[in-house]
């Protein structure tokens, strides 16, 4: 499959920078209908694995709803006199970078087989792009990496991708509760939040995130996480 891939730069962005600049590919309209008709056979099996803490790009979900959990927290911790402490964390060039072997296996554990499987596997396999810059277009290159930014299936790809994270935070429940509730990784697509009132707990969770981008290749941007201790006085 050839694309056409135009650059964006990002608002702000000093253009000399080439990290400035966001890359956008144009899909014509039947890839774009053949995309759309595979995600929405496959809709059911992706929301029944979906962690409930991603709120990006979810049917249903919001992404301020991922801000009021964190409200509830804080004013939580604010009642009880306990620390908060948040690590916001974002994958650097996180669409860019996806390991298409990781990618692939992750899909088929979320319950895409057979023909679906290989026609996902078919988009990403040969996979053959064109720049347009100034009026002018590159000769074809192949991308042997990456989610196309601009695809209809992308951004459900990336939340597939993700979610083995979200899920094993889950499984051990390690983070905040509400109550008896689970919310301790409020997520954005690739915006992940790592939310604790211990220092100690907030380490395993940050260990395991760094575990799951070891495994499945790709970097954590230091530019754009931190971790907030907000100590409640």
């Amino acid at each position: 499959m050839d694309l056409l891939v135009l650059f964006s730069r990002k608002k702000g962005k000093p253009k000399e920078d080439p990290g400035s600049y966001r890359k956008i590919t144009i899909t014509n309209p039947v890839g774009k209908l053949t995309e759309k008709l595979h995600l929405v056979r496959n809709k059911d099996n992706i929301s029944n694995i979906q962690s409930p803490l991603q709120k990006g790009f979810t049917q249903g979900e919001i992404p301020l709803v991922a801000a009021l959990i964190l409200t509830e927290l804080h004013t939580e911790a604010k009642e009880n006199g306990n620390p908060l402490i948040i690590a916001l964390t974002d994958a650097k060039s996180a669409f860019d970078v996806v390991w298409h072997d990781g990618l692939l296996r992750e899909m088929n554990k979320a319950g895409l087989c057979g023909d679906n499987w290989l026609l996902f596997k078919d988009w990403y396999n040969g996979l053959n792009s064109n720049i347009k810059w100034q009026g002018q277009t590159s000769r074809t290159f192949l991308e042997s990496q990456g989610v196309r930014q601009g695809g209809v299936w992308s951004p459900t790809a990336y939340k597939i991708f993700i979610n083995s994270l979200l899920t094993t935070l889950e499984t051990y429940r390690i983070g905040s509760h509400i109550g008896s509730i689970y919310v301790g990784v409020p997520t954005v697509a690739d915006d992940v939040t790592l939310v604790s009132n211990c220092p100690y707990e907030i380490q395993s969770m940050l260990d395991l995130q760094t575990f799951h981008a070891n495994k499945f290749r790709y970097l954590i941007s230091s530019q754009k996480s931190c971790v907030l201790k907000l100590q409640m006085l």
